[in-house]
């Protein structure tokens, strides 16, 4: 029987743990930071302040290849509303509203299939008939090294 000394059989189980950690770290931790920076331009979107006459709806925010399957992570924020301004009037609202380095951008949404994401699997719950429902939304930036490492 081979005998394997104390000290190396602590930096073998050391190493596993460490391996397991990282895998954790992986799977699990960069996702959710991910995500974080998504709900963060969500707060930013809900944070200003709507039309004369508008209605927030739904919000929703989603991290991941949004837009193809690249290498880089997208985040986005978005707002439903209801508006009887055109979608020109409410481009100018919110491109007012806009601060340097990010930029409100405003959409039609006709479906409830999400209209800048087709494919996406995200389908709002709010009948949107009669043309009046439009999507304010805001890509985010760099999430760090939790951009890279995410497996999604």
């Amino acid at each position: 029987m081979i005998r394997i000394p104390k000290r190396l059989m602590r930096l073998i189980f050391g190493g596993i743990a460490a391996a397991l950690l990282l895998l954790l770290f992986f799977f699990l931790i960069c996702p959710l930071a991910n995500d974080g920076a998504a709900k963060r331009n969500l707060r930013k979107v809900e944070a200003l302040p709507l039309p004369e006459g508008a209605e927030k709806l739904e919000s929703y925010s989603a991290s991941g290849h949004l837009l193809g399957r690249g290498n880089g992570m997208q985040y986005l924020g978005l707002i439903l509303l209801r508006s009887a301004q055109s979608e020109e009037e409410l481009k100018l609202y919110y491109a007012a509203l806009s601060k340097t380095g990010e930029q409100y951008n405003v959409a039609a949404q006709t479906g409830r299939e999400l209209a800048i994401l087709p494919g996406r699997k995200h389908h709002f719950k709010t009948d949107i008939s009669g043309g009046d429902c439009y999507i304010v939304y805001l890509w985010g930036g760099r999430n760090g090294i939790f951009e890279a490492l995410d497996p999604r």
